[in-house]
């Protein structure tokens, strides 16, 4: 058995990509040890992905109960997310015909309150987990909502974002607590793909970003200041609204183009 194949015996690694776990083996494949090597690469993955994976099992029945699955997931268990969207839209906008969501959880799940207050938005989201997007595009089929769907998507890799944004349509992105992991596993990545984002941005589209403040239980305080990635906002995105809500800091962001 492989080394990555041994990683993901453990049960909440399993529908991690290799390409995830082959980025965090990198940084400990000069170890003797292999049982060390396996140790704190389970060590890292759980400390940058523990609050997306610690998940209940999703029976089928479920499915259609969509405030119980989004209890399920420790990313969104803490948001009511009618409360949620109502803030989070609260700005002046001129409407988004597609919201673009990158490393979900179970968000889609929650589409029947954004739908409240972005009427019938087209939504597309991504996840790396092969459960999370079987279980959201058979809720999306059961409830027959055909302007959405889940894609499998590695956001270590650029290719084929692109294809998202489209010239004709106003896109509103989602980034919710997902820059931290990336920075995780690969230092200062986040402000890759963040500038990868913008560059596909038009001056009506807006992203919305969010990283936590607290530990999972809310008994601790982070005291991470970001400094980097708040430089990088101030240098290339306006903030239209930055507020606390559920131990995350959220900053809506409107891209800083060059005049032509």
């Amino acid at each position: 058995m492989d080394i990555i194949s041994e990683i993901k015996e453990k049960k909440e690694f399993k529908n991690l990509p290799n390409e995830i776990v082959e980025v965090v083996l990198s940084e400990f494949k000069n170890l003797d040890d292999e049982s060390e090597i396996i140790k704190r690469s389970r060590e890292k993955l759980r400390k940058y992905f523990g609050i997306f994976l610690t998940n209940r099992i999703v029976k089928p029945r479920n499915i259609l109960n969509f405030d119980l699955m989004l209890k399920s997931h420790l990313s969104s268990s803490k948001r009511d997310y009618n409360l949620f969207y109502t803030k989070l839209f609260d700005f002046e906008f001129k409407g988004f015909d597609r919201v673009l969501d990158f490393g979900c959880g179970v968000n889609g799940f929650s589409y029947p309150y954004l739908q409240k207050i972005l009427k019938n938005i087209e939504y597309i989201c991504f996840d790396v987990s092969i459960d999370i997007i079987r279980n959201t595009n058979t809720f999306f089929d059961k409830m027959k909502l055909n302007n959405c769907t889940c894609f499998y998507k590695n956001l270590f890799d650029f290719e084929g974002t692109d294809y998202f944004f489209k010239k004709d349509k106003n896109i509103c992105v989602f980034c919710f607590q997902i820059l931290d992991a990336l920075d995780g596993l690969k230092k200062n990545f986040s402000l890759d793909f963040l500038n990868h984002l913008k560059s596909f941005m038009k001056e009506n589209d807006v992203l919305i970003i969010s990283y936590s403040l607290e530990s999972i239980s809310g008994k601790n305080r982070f005291r991470t200041k970001r400094k980097k990635l708040l430089e990088f906002i101030n240098s290339e995105f306006e903030i239209l609204k930055n507020f606390n809500m559920y131990g995350e800091r959220f900053l809506i962001l409107k891209p800083k183009l060059l005049k032509t």
